[in-house]
């Protein structure tokens, strides 16, 4: 399955990463929901895994 990961937090998103990938996905991060965007626009992903807590945008709309 190919993921989304969008998490603010360098420690999280890396923890997040390892444990997916070593579940078989393939994840492509993305630092905050501007650079998600910019993937989104180009890219096609099975789900996503989205911070509810980033800066300046509710990860919940």
């Amino acid at each position: 399955m190919r993921l989304l990961l969008v998490e603010g937090d360098v420690r999280a998103a890396g923890g997040i990463k390892l444990g997916r990938c070593d579940a078989g996905d393939a994840v492509d991060w993305a630092g905050s929901a501007e650079r998600a965007e910019e993937l989104l626009v180009n890219e096609t992903f099975d789900a996503a895994i989205i911070d509810i807590t980033l800066p300046l945008v509710d990860g919940l709309n």
